[in-house]
């Protein structure tokens, strides 16, 4: 009998989609879709609307669709009790993060001056084959509970849960593009990545990695947050991808 090879395919817009290149990449006796830099851009061009609609819903929603995500990961398997807690922690996030950090600033002028905290926009998380599921949950976690959408480059073996991810997210009402996942090689997407002006951030799971210093770098030109998520405490890292802005009020003018 012909042995048909499964193939593991990517996430992007809430749809499953193969590489525009058409590439594979065999891994396990499995055919995972090899992305390329156009599948980056592609992303990115869902992504930030997306961005922008998730934003407006309210904070309350946001946690529930977080907390949801969470429910039907336990429902697949519930032995990934850290990748639910992870998620659980962060919907609770939500709609708190910027009552405990924005503020009302002492000023010498006729003015209230408020700070706080809005979303950067499109993220780019590239994952470590080190980390385990709980680990990249608790990263996505933060970055969306901040407001921002997510572009997921899944590493080495991590590659073959990118159907499985999509599935978790397409089932928790999720607007599309929102959550994403590529599955590709970052030393190939490298200059894309850290060149594009419509990714805000870089988040990084493995800063010791040379790669990690040389986005830095390409980044420098257009001003992109390049993130370390290795080591940053939970409420820290939510902070990491907020942008805070400050308004001036006049009084009695």
């Amino acid at each position: 009998m012909l042995k048909v090879k499964k193939t593991i395919k990517m996430f992007v817009g809430g749809a499953f989609i193969r590489s525009e290149s058409g590439r594979v990449q065999e891994i396990n006796d499995v055919q995972v879709c090899h992305a390329s830099k156009k599948d980056v851009r592609n992303a990115v061009a869902k992504a930030l609307p997306a961005a922008q609609s998730w934003w407006k819903l309210t904070p309350y929603l946001r946690s529930q669709m977080i907390y949801r995500a969470a429910e039907v990961v336990h429902s697949r398997d519930e032995k990934q009790n850290s990748a639910v807690n992870a998620l659980v922690h962060y919907a609770g996030w939500c709609d708190k993060y910027q009552q405990a950090f924005g503020s009302v600033n002492p000023v010498s002028t006729p003015h209230h001056n408020f700070s706080t905290l809005e979303p950067m926009g499109v993220v780019f998380l590239v994952s470590s084959a080190k980390k385990n599921m709980a680990q990249l949950f608790s990263d996505m976690g933060a970055i969306l509970a901040a407001g921002n959408s997510v572009i997921v480059l899944l590493q080495g073996n991590q590659k073959l849960w990118a159907n499985d991810l999509g599935e978790i997210f397409q089932a928790s009402d999720f607007p599309a593009a929102v959550v994403n996942f590529l599955t590709g090689d970052i030393q190939e997407l490298l200059s894309t990545v850290a060149t594009h002006r419509e990714i805000a951030a870089i988040a990084y799971q493995d800063p010791a990695d040379q790669t990690f210093l040389e986005l830095k770098k390409q980044s420098v030109d257009n001003l992109k947050r390049v993130i370390a998520v290795d080591k940053k405490k939970e409420l820290d890292l939510v902070l990491q991808f907020c942008e805070c802005k400050t308004v001036w009020h006049p009084i009695g003018l």
